[in-house]
């Protein structure tokens, strides 16, 4: 992914204890951690000290069952729907039915800087009719400002056609989404590196 200079900053996992999310409650346990390999904040981990790399992780409650936005986000890792002008390469590496999804993003190979191979993860849990997911992209290298592309890795594969995105079996609508401080790359790189507009850039 495209890097920076490096600063330690914490990498916050959302509470799953006695979650409620916009009045949906959930309705099972989270999946436990060992789950795709991910941590309970769907984090896939990365070799680079959490102070000493980037990430991002958010919190997502979609308007649709669990198995349709899983569903929805494998087909498009899958057919490997990247909106980036130089197009990267989604792996599916790891799945588990209603519990987890994880999955690495290679950069393009005429990428400046890179070429980079993010790992990300997602994790499921029904609230009634919808679906409350936790996100994590991490960098595997030494890094700070990354151009939102951890937020990108995992937003191209949700994002709604409302947002000028393609669907391959479900147009997922969701509430906006909720950042963790991981997404908070400091001010040196703006501050939340969570631009929508960043996903479909060089």
């Amino acid at each position: 992914m495209e890097r920076g200079s490096s600063r330690r900053w914490t990498l916050a996992a959302p509470l799953l204890a006695s979650l409620v999310t916009r009045g949906h409650s959930l309705v099972q346990r989270a999946p436990s951690a060992e789950h795709c390999g991910l941590t309970a904040a769907a984090c896939p981990g990365s070799p680079v000290p959490a102070g000493d790399h980037s990430a991002c992780s958010e919190s997502i409650v979609f308007q649709a069952p669990c198995a349709s936005v899983q569903q929805e986000i494998e087909a498009r890792i899958r057919l490997n729907m990247d909106r980036k002008q130089l197009l990267g390469n989604y792996t599916l590496l790891d799945s588990e039915a209603g519990a987890c999804t994880k999955a690495s993003r290679a950069t393009n190979p005429h990428a400046d800087p890179g070429p980079f191979t993010d790992l990300f993860g997602f994790r499921y849990m029904s609230a009634g009719s919808h679906c409350h997911v936790l996100g994590c992209s991490e960098s595997q290298v030494e890094s700070l400002c990354d151009f939102s592309t951890n937020f990108c890795n995992m937003f191209n594969l949700y994002c709604s056609e409302a947002d000028g995105c393609a669907s391959v079996h479900h147009d997922l609508k969701y509430d906006p989404e909720q950042f963790g401080r991981a997404c908070d790359h400091t001010a040196l790189c703006g501050g939340y590196e969570t631009v929508k507009s960043q996903c479909t850039r060089r």
